[in-house]
């Protein structure tokens, strides 16, 4: 267990999603729905039911259309944007690192999939 007792929670969002244009050129990947609901929210949630929710125990990392997600996320999650460049997953980490605080971390891609949650 971390120095401070919780578990932070972190969803990876600043990708490009250049496999899925020209869908990306209109909005970000984790922006796209599955079932009416943003894949972004479908993270947040998984990490919430871990973690807790808000800012103080869930983050995520912008880049790509990253205003979008910085609103769309509001008072849900610390937000970091990445800039000029995406750092990939040990720079979204290093960057979060004193909202981390020395807290142990659960990351999830907030793109991918998961009709089941993080439940095995």
């Amino acid at each position: 267990m971390s120095s401070n007792g919780g578990i932070a929670g972190v969803a990876l969002a600043a990708g490009a999603g250049t496999r899925l244009r020209p869908l990306t050129t209109l909005r970000p990947k984790v922006l796209c729905p599955v079932g009416n609901v943003a894949l972004l929210d479908l993270a947040l949630d998984r990490l919430a039911a871990q973690c807790g929710g808000g800012a103080q125990w869930l983050a995520v990392n912008a880049h790509h259309f990253a205003s979008w997600i910085v609103d769309h996320v509001d008072d849900r999650a610390h937000t970091v944007v990445e800039h000029p460049e995406a750092l990939g997953t040990a720079g979204a980490l290093g960057g979060l690192r004193p909202w981390l605080d020395g807290r142990d971390v659960l990351v999830t891609n907030a793109d991918a999939y998961l009709p089941d949650g993080l439940a095995t």
